[in-house]
């Protein structure tokens, strides 16, 4: 079986990154605190790169939403994504199940 090759970035679709921020401005506003937002965010982000580099295909196929698009659920918030030749490309992040 040929092995299959791993991406070698991680890349948000503006949507993506707008979903994110949103999420971290929430996070602000109900705390108040700036530090615990940008930690959130930041761990979020790192979590993502490091997860889909080493395992792209850790979520499930998620066809209900286009060919290709896969899945996972991490803290809560489920991230669609697909992967292209050399990287992974997140489409969205939402909390629940809210797309």
């Amino acid at each position: 079986m040929p092995s299959q090759k791993k991406p070698n970035a991680v890349y948000l679709t503006s949507k993506a990154k707008k979903r994110l921020l949103e999420h971290g401005l929430y996070l602000l506003e109900k705390t108040g605190d700036v530090q615990k937002a940008n930690a959130f965010l930041a761990r979020m982000q790192s979590y993502l790169k490091e997860t889909l580099l080493a395992y792209p295909h850790i979520g499930r196929p998620a066809s209900e939403f286009g060919k290709g698009v896969r899945k996972f659920v991490y803290q809560r918030f489920t991230v669609l994504y697909v992967i292209e030749s050399d990287a992974v490309v997140i489409l969205t992040i939402y909390r629940e199940n809210l797309p």
